[in-house]
């Protein structure tokens, strides 16, 4: 269950996903995430809001040293983070949020419209 963190708790998530962190949107769903050589910050992002994995390391081909991976996928739970952290963020990312939080409940409503209908198009 997702713990809502403090005021400033919430500025240094922010400050961390700014300078870290990315947002994935594709057909099947959401994902937030920081990725870090050290995952003792990672370890601290997940027990601030209580919910997401941090898994690794990832061998990186090109920079040698390996990956550790914060990341949240229950939509629920992305949508928490993002209210929590949405104070601090720049434009940018915040266009950037909200245009990957649009491409998914896009794919959400193309996903219902094919559900309707059979194979061969039949509803």
């Amino acid at each position: 269950m997702f713990r809502i963190p403090s005021k400033i708790e919430c500025a240094w998530l922010s400050g961390f996903w700014e300078g870290e962190g990315s947002i994935h949107a594709g057909k099947k769903g959401i994902n937030i995430s920081i990725s870090q050589v050290n995952k003792q910050p990672l370890d601290f992002c997940a027990s601030l809001v209580n919910c997401g994995t941090v898994n690794g390391p990832y061998t990186r081909v090109a920079k040698g040293k390996p990956l550790h991976m914060f990341s949240i996928s229950n939509f629920e739970e992305v949508q928490m983070f993002v209210a929590c952290i949405w104070t601090w963020l720049s434009d940018k990312r915040r266009i950037q949020i909200s245009n990957k939080l649009n491409k998914f409940k896009q794919g959400c409503l193309l996903r219902v419209e094919k559900a309707k209908t059979c194979k061969r198009g039949h509803e």
